[in-house]
């Protein structure tokens, strides 16, 4: 599934935490305030969508100001511009805790090499244990949908899922 967001940043940072220091340290409350603050703008501004192990990885989306006359795409550019050069500098303690991975709007910013969030997912707990196997069927291309969903203040997410259809087999 890919998530485009409208309007806003879509990032995430990787950080050489535990999710009890995290939260011990003011979670995503101080998270928000500490990035807001980096780039100069509003706490309100900063959203964080989600919070996971992996050491600590925090999802967040940044949004422009929305004033009569401003130019959210204009105010968005700067703000990645400024939020990738704040990931990227090594001594700047903004998120808290030492960088170890980042992107921003999909393009990595900081890579670890030896960080793979998606390996292993689908291995067995147990492979001593016979257990079916799910083997992805053909499929056509998906098309695209588009989900537009209202917030306090109105969003609109383009979504993109490539939807597998399986069949199950015994082995």
């Amino acid at each position: 599934m890919t998530v485009k967001p409208e309007n806003a940043i879509l990032s995430n940072v990787r950080m050489a935490w535990t999710m009890d220091e995290f939260y011990a340290s003011g979670g995503t409350t101080s998270f928000a305030d500490r990035v807001s603050a980096a780039l100069g703008i509003h706490a309100s501004q900063v959203k964080v969508v989600a919070v996971y192990k992996g050491s600590v990885v925090v999802e967040y989306l940044i949004e422009p100001t929305v004033t009569s006359g401003s130019d959210p795409a204009r105010e968005l550019r700067k703000l990645e511009t400024k939020l990738n050069a704040i990931v990227k500098d090594k001594s700047q303690k903004v998120f808290g805790a030492p960088v170890l991975s980042a992107t921003t709007d999909g393009d990595v910013q900081v890579e670890d090499p030896t960080y793979n969030p998606t390996a292993n997912v689908n291995q067995p707990k147990n492979p001593s244990k016979t257990t079916p196997v799910v083997k992805p069927a053909v499929q056509p291309t998906p098309t695209p949908t588009t989900i537009t969903a209202k917030t306090t203040e109105p969003q609109t997410v383009t979504i993109e899922e490539e939807v597998p259809v399986f069949e199950q087999t015994a082995t």
